[in-house]
């Protein structure tokens, strides 16, 4: 139809559209102008009444009245962009680091000392998937070794005294004799040697006597949710500016790569990283204070006191986060845990809401990077 064209039931339902704009509009400004009445002849009457300073004493206990309601009905409720400078905890218990870099399980039979045709099991068998990383658990320098049992293996002889042994790697980095830094990747999950499937053999060794790893590994791994998962770098950069934050600085590929390179590093998932910048900074919005950049998970107090860089403090905040999560209860919320008063690590916020926030931005982000 041409415009202009005539179309009976088009216009008479355009019609009765605007009529029913024009009686809401109508009911709208009848209304504000009886509140406005009503509220008016209220207040009169009050002072007429009862005088004007018990007048202003009600509408104050009204106020806090309102007030308090409010508090309640937030109780339960939380602001995803959060900006206080909340606090810190680190607690000084080191790097926290797991051999293998993600999730991983003990493959049944592979328990330290359980029996072998050639005497007692002398590691653990941690069960990953093929090509999954394994970092050194500590600084100190690499020993390369190939046997028929344990396949493709590497020593690391440790700054801290102790032998850290990998068998039936499908990959080694590195050469013998290169020295390392923990958590450094030294090699990947394989199938090398005597072996049914995909496992790293790990073992700790003190004055060349084997013990067993668990009581180091029970207290440093992350729980699933939270170890490290590679992600879409710019489909979470696309993500954060779309939906979260329309211009982020810490949504730029040189700033994303550097928390997913942190996260590597301590075996953390990057999007939780990602998430405490959130609640903590709002992504930092563009034209934000480059001391914000420098620390927006508010490490140390907040950026105002301290702010070393995007990096270092994303290794604090990575560092933070493996010790918090250690003795978590069975059932108890990953992230809660990491902010929750029962926790005898400490808290990394001063806000008990915290961890909602968090939580919101994290799920947020897993669904859609």
């Amino acid at each position: 139809m041409a415009i202009g064209a005539y179309n009976s039931s088009a216009d008479m339902e355009m019609a009765r559209e605007i009529s029913k704009d024009l009686a809401r509009e109508a009911l709208r400004k009848a209304a504000k102008e009886g509140v406005k009445k009503g509220s008016k002849k209220l207040i009169l009457w009050l002072v007429g009444t009862v005088g004007l300073t018990a007048t202003i004493i009600i509408f104050v206990i009204i106020l806090i009245a309102m007030v308090a309601v409010l508090g309640i009905f937030m109780k339960n409720t939380f602001t995803p962009y959060g900006t206080a400078p909340y606090g810190y905890y680190d607690g000084g218990m080191g790097l926290g680091l797991s051999p293998v870099l993600g999730a991983w399980s003990i493959v049944a039979g592979g328990e330290f000392g359980a029996p072998r045709d050639y005497g007692p099991h002398e590691g653990v068998d941690l069960a990953a998937p093929l090509g999954t990383p394994v970092v050194a658990m500590a600084g100190g320098v690499l020993k390369f070794d190939e046997t028929a049992l344990g396949g493709l293996a590497i020593f690391l002889k440790g700054d801290d005294g102790r032998t850290y042994v990998y068998m039936h790697l499908g990959k080694r980095i590195g050469y013998s004799g290169l020295r390392v830094k923990a958590g450094e990747v030294i090699g990947e999950i394989g199938m090398t040697g005597r072996t049914s499937g995909p496992h790293l053999h790990f073992e700790i060794r003190e004055n060349g006597k084997p013990i067993d790893p668990m009581p180091f590994l029970k207290s440093i791994v992350l729980p699933e949710e939270l170890v490290f998962k590679d992600i879409d770098a710019q489909r979470t950069i696309d993500w954060i500016n779309s939906y979260l934050r329309k211009d982020s600085l810490i949504a730029t590929p040189e700033n994303l790569n550097t928390l997913i390179d942190v996260g590597r590093q301590f075996n953390v998932n990057p999007l939780l990283l990602i998430a405490i910048t959130g609640q903590e900074q709002s992504f930092v919005p563009a034209g934000s204070s480059s001391r914000i950049l420098g620390n927006p998970f508010n490490v140390y107090g907040s950026w105002e006191s301290y702010s070393p860089g995007l990096e270092t403090s994303a290794q604090v905040a990575a560092r933070t986060i493996v010790s918090l999560s250690r003795g978590r209860p069975d059932g108890e919320h990953p992230i809660h845990w990491l902010n929750s008063a029962e926790n005898p690590n400490g808290m990394y916020a001063t806000d008990p809401t915290w961890w909602r926030g968090v939580t919101w931005f994290f799920n947020s982000l897993q669904t859609n990077s």
